[in-house]
């Protein structure tokens, strides 16, 4: 139970992400922090944070899951390989509403997609 509110904020803010929740299941699929997962609007962020929302009325509150996550740039190298660009730099949060597919299934469709092999991190842009 937390006593003060500036602790939530503390502890969706400073906690290390690998020691807070590092998965959420959502339908069939479990979805990680630190992996790829796309977005029902098609983009390929990677979540580093899961935490609860308030979400509802005041008279029949609720909680949903959402994560902070990074953005995904897909680019092709001058060598001709493609895969993403971390920017972590780029942060936004999700409802878990809006995702689509985890990093297996994304594995399994991105070629379909005509999305990059979301094995293959290029780099990443702080």
């Amino acid at each position: 139970m937390l006593g003060e509110t500036w602790q939530g904020k503390r502890w969706l803010k400073e906690i290390d992400p690998a020691l807070a929740s590092q998965m959420v299941r959502i339908g069939n699929q479990d979805f990680y922090v630190f992996e790829p997962a796309k977005l029902v609007d098609g983009s390929v962020v990677m979540p580093v944070r899961w935490f609860m929302r308030n979400s509802g009325s005041v008279s029949q509150p609720q909680q949903t899951f959402w994560a902070d996550v990074w953005r995904l740039q897909p680019v092709t190298t001058d060598e001709g390989h493609r895969g993403y660009v971390v920017h972590e730099y780029d942060i936004s949060s999700v409802s878990v509403h809006s995702f689509l597919l985890s990093m297996p299934q994304l594995v399994q469709t991105f070629a379909s997609d005509s999305l990059p092999d979301p094995c293959q991190i290029i780099g990443a842009s702080r």
